[in-house]
C-alpha cells in the first residue's frame, strides 16, 4: 500500500503543472493504511541511549586526557646551564636613586642598592633584614609596568640588590639568596662577598610546562669557609 502511494504522487507529479509538482513532492506522504492523518517520522533517540552515549564519550575523551597527561608528567626535565653564577656588572646601571637609608652605626661596610616595588613581599623581606642588622643602602623604585629601571638586567624579578665590591657591582637575585648570602657575610669577619655569592650557583631549567625557570638551589642555606 506504501508503493502505491509513492507510485501515485510521482504519476500526479508529472502530469501537473509546475507549481503543483512542488507542492507533490513537498508535502508529506501518507500511507492510506494508516488511519492516522499525522506524516511518517524518525523515532527521537531515547534518554538511555544518549545517556549511555555521553558517559561512554566522556570515558575516552577522560581516558585519552589523562594518557597524555602520564605522558608528559614522564618527560625528563633538561638542564639548560648547571653552576652559573651571579652576573659582576662593571658599571653601576644609569638609574636615579630613589632615596637613601642610612645608619650611623653601620659597620658591615657593604655598599648596597636595592631595586624594589614598595608593596612586593620579597622586597619586604630583604628591607626588614637590612633595616634589622642597622645595615645602610641605597633604594630604586622600580616602574611595576614599564620596568624601565630593570633594562639592564636579564634577571626581570625583584628585589635585586647590588653591592659594591672590588670589581664591580655584584648582582643578587632571589630575597631568600640575598638574605643567605648577607648572613654568610656578616658571620665572616674577613669574608667576601664575590667568594660568598659563587656558593649560591643558580640552575636554569625547563618545568614540566616547557617553562624556563631559574631557581638557586641552596638559597636558604648559609655558607662558611672550611678553610
Amino acid at each position: 500500500m506504501a508503493g502505491f502511494c509513492i507510485a501515485r504522487r510521482i504519476v500526479v507529479s508529472l502530469f501537473s503543472p509546475k507549481r503543483f509538482q512542488i507542492r507533490a513532492f513537498a508535502e508529506p506522504i501518507y500511507c492510506k493504511a494508516n488511519l492516522s492523518t499525522n506524516p511518517i517520522r524518525a523515532k527521537p533517540p531515547s534518554l538511555l541511549f544518549l545517556t549511555v552515549a555521553s558517559v561512554g564519550a566522556g570515558a575516552v575523551l577522560g581516558g585519552g586526557y589523562s594518557f597524555y597527561l602520564i605522558q608528559t608528567a614522564s618527560t625528563p626535565v633538561s638542564n639548560e646551564g648547571v653552576g652559573t653564577t651571579a652576573t659582576l656588572l662593571e658599571h653601576f646601571p644609569d638609574v636615579s636613586i630613589s632615596r637613601k637609608i642610612y645608619n650611623a652605626d653601620d659597620t658591615s661596610g657593604l655598599q648596597l642598592t636595592l631595586f624594589q616595588y614598595p608593596t612586593c613581599p620579597f622586597c619586604c623581606k630583604v628591607r626588614a633584614f637590612l633595616n634589622y642588622y642597622g645595615i645602610s643602602y641605597n633604594v630604586v623604585e622600580v616602574n611595576p609596568v614599564l620596568r624601565q629601571q630593570m633594562g639592564w638586567s636579564k634577571y626581570k624579578k625583584v628585589p635585586i640588590l647590588l653591592a659594591k665590591v672590588e670589581n664591580g657591582y655584584q648582582q643578587l637575585n632571589d630575597s631568600s639568596m640575598i638574605i643567605s648570602a648577607l648572613s654568610s657575610y656578616l658571620l665572616e669577619s674577613q669574608g667576601n662577598l664575590s667568594e660568598i655569592v659563587r656558593c649560591y650557583p643558580s640552575i636554569s631549567y625547563h618545568d614540566d610546562d616547557g617553562k624556563l625557570k631559574d631557581e638557586v638551589v641552596n638559597r636558604y642555606f648559609i655558607m662558611f669557609n672550611d678553610e
